[in-house]
């Protein structure tokens, strides 16, 4: 997962990179998340697997990722404004630590909590229903099993994509909280197909909560226009003017 810079390595993580793509499953996920008791989603995208490569494709705006796991960075392309920009996982992983130790040393209990979250869990088996709760934060997973190849990669995925929101989002939370749900349903070889988070916030002097759901359709088999999509992302990656990452966000 870390960028590697030691040429004695270089033989040896070449064979292992091979292994790793021929073993890694093709798949895709198509995402819609709503806000509260909304109808209409908020975004909405795909994230297809494929080989040792991963692209999310959002709708609104136009924005693709593309995860690079064997160079350990994230390809991130706006494609209104043909411009890209890169984020190293060492990068997200120091971010992710200083956010947290903003948050601890902190005064707000939801921020605390968040940055070291600890959960009950309990599961259902012949709902298919995990749930995650604390007096602050709740997650609720309608899940589906998955072969243990699907389950690991989305899990990394998921991992990798959650602390890469937290830089790209400005005010966003510490990611720690979703690491948890991840690693519970990882446990289980498992993928979310719904999840619903609810936040307890304070406005006003008054506590209520903040709902968010989402929704995750899982493909076993990627189709033409997904083969597509990618070839297009891939030939973004180099013609697409590179920006620094805070280039790329105050341009947003």
């Amino acid at each position: 997962m870390y960028p590697l810079h030691f040429r004695t390595w270089l033989f040896l993580l070449a064979g292992l990179n091979l292994c790793a793509a021929a073993f890694a499953a093709d798949f895709r996920v198509d995402n819609r998340v709503y806000a509260g008791n909304n109808k209409e989603p908020q975004s909405q995208g795909s994230t297809i697997f494929h080989h040792a490569f991963v692209y999310d494709f959002l709708q609104n705006p136009a924005e693709t990722i593309v995860f690079d796991k064997t160079a350990g960075r994230f390809v991130i392309l706006d494609d209104a404004r043909r411009i890209r920009t890169e984020l190293g996982t060492k990068e997200l992983e120091n971010f992710t630590q200083k956010l947290k130790d903003r948050a601890v040393k902190g005064q707000d209990p939801l921020m605390q909590f968040l940055a070291e979250p600890s959960f009950e869990e309990r599961y259902d088996p012949s709902r298919r229903e995990l749930i995650l709760f604390s007096d602050l934060v709740n997650y609720r997973a309608i899940v589906t099993s998955a072969d243990n190849a699907v389950a690991s990669q989305y899990r990394e995925f998921s991992d990798w994509y959650a602390r890469l929101n937290a830089i790209l989002i400005s005010g966003s939370r510490p990611p720690f909280a979703r690491l948890k749900l991840n690693e519970a349903l990882a446990r289980r070889e498992a993928v979310a197909r719904e999840v619903t988070l609810t936040i307890t916030v304070v406005k006003d002097g008054k506590t209520q909560p903040a709902t968010v759901r989402s929704e995750h359709i899982l493909s076993l088999t990627l189709a033409p226009a997904d083969m597509e999509r990618i070839d297009l992302a891939r030939k973004s990656m180099t013609a697409y003017k590179p920006v620094s990452f805070d280039q790329y966000r105050l341009a947003k």
